[in-house]
């Protein structure tokens, strides 16, 4: 889940997400 870009994450980790869900709502996006 930590293999996307750290920008991105940091986005996702602010709403409090778990890594699993950070990779799926990445994926989502794009």
């Amino acid at each position: 889940a930590f293999r996307q870009d750290p920008r991105r994450l940091r986005s996702y980790q602010d709403l409090d997400a778990p890594g699993e869900e950070v990779t799926v709502i990445d994926y989502r996006s794009l």
